[in-house]
């Protein structure tokens, strides 16, 4: 992805009490930064291609600092704001079970952890 699309992927993995959390970083200096974290958006969230097109659609449109939730309420996307060109995002799932989450929660974890990227 990034021989396509040159930038820089951060990813991470860690516990917040027994809940499994992922978040991964992605700037780029062209194109939609969401676009490359496509296929682990769809298997995070468990969403079929019409929903993954539809949110990527979304999530395309969005400005900086508005979080996304998926439909499935256990991911959240976050466009990062920058000082210059390029694109970046923020991606933020909770858990293993799409639906098994409170959105409200996983868009406001999203939000604040954008927020601590400068």
């Amino acid at each position: 992805m990034l021989a396509q699309n040159p930038g820089a992927l951060v990813s991470c993995d860690f516990l917040i009490g027994q809940e499994d959390v992922v978040v991964h970083t992605f700037a780029t200096r062209d194109r939609q930064a969401i676009n490359p974290l496509a296929p682990a958006v769809q298997q995070q969230a468990g969403m079929d291609l019409e929903a993954l097109s539809a949110y990527l659609k979304q999530t395309g449109e969005a400005g900086a600092g508005e979080p996304l939730v998926t439909a499935s309420g256990n991911l959240a996307a976050v466009r990062l704001k920058l000082d210059g060109k390029g694109d970046a995002f923020l991606v933020v799932a909770i858990g293993d079970s799409p639906g098994a989450q409170d959105s409200a929660r996983v868009g406001a974890l999203a939000k604040d952890l954008a927020g601590q990227v400068r």
